[in-house]
């Protein structure tokens, strides 16, 4: 930061590692600093201020600072992906708040934004939480056909989810450990 005040993810990197050693205050700060950097620090801000939120159990900061997020990410013609992360989190956020029809509404607005890896997991485990089994296999299908790994472990990862919810955990484990062999991602 001393070399390069503005450059966001050195905030990023700081933060998490205060909120990994448990100095939330600290990230809080850092994150609040970030969001003052320039439009893409406020965008990068956004999503760690609302994971802190959702750390912490304060669901409905989360929500309220992922939407402002999105407002000003449209505002101020930010990356169409940035939007979608907010969005796939805010999904997210709704279904822990109870709300399955918003979380629905803001998976399908992540996934139609962006075909990043993270959206299709993250929207594709709240559709399946949200009882839409055919549209989480949809995105695990998708996810399963990239050339890299870490998308095809994720799609693992999904299905196996989807067999849980069907009471087979004999079929989750054995994707589940399909996932690992893959790749070693901190979702498997």
């Amino acid at each position: 930061l001393e070399a390069n005040p503005t450059f966001v993810k050195s905030y990023q990197g700081l933060a998490l590692s205060q909120l990994a050693t448990g100095r939330v205050a600290e990230a809080t700060e850092t994150y609040q600093k970030l969001a003052k950097v320039d439009t893409s620090g406020a965008s990068a801000a956004a999503v760690g201020l609302a994971d802190l939120a959702l750390y912490e159990g304060r669901i409905t900061d989360a929500i309220a600072t992922l939407e402002k997020g999105i407002q000003d990410d449209v505002q101020n013609k930010i990356d169409p992906g940035d939007r979608a992360i907010k969005l796939a989190m805010l999904a997210e956020a709704h279904l822990l708040a109870g709300r399955a029809a918003q979380a629905l509404a803001a998976a399908d607005k992540a996934v139609a934004a962006s075909k990043q890896d993270s959206v299709l997991f993250w929207a594709a485990r709240v559709y399946l939480a949200a009882g839409r089994e055919a549209k989480a296999l949809v995105l695990a299908q998708e996810l399963g056909k990239r050339l890299e790994t870490d998308p095809q472990a994720y799609g693992k990862l999904i299905e196996g989810e989807a067999e849980l919810k069907r009471g087979k955990p004999r079929e989750a484990m054995t994707l589940f450990q399909e996932a690992r062999k893959l790749a070693d991602t901190w979702q498997g």
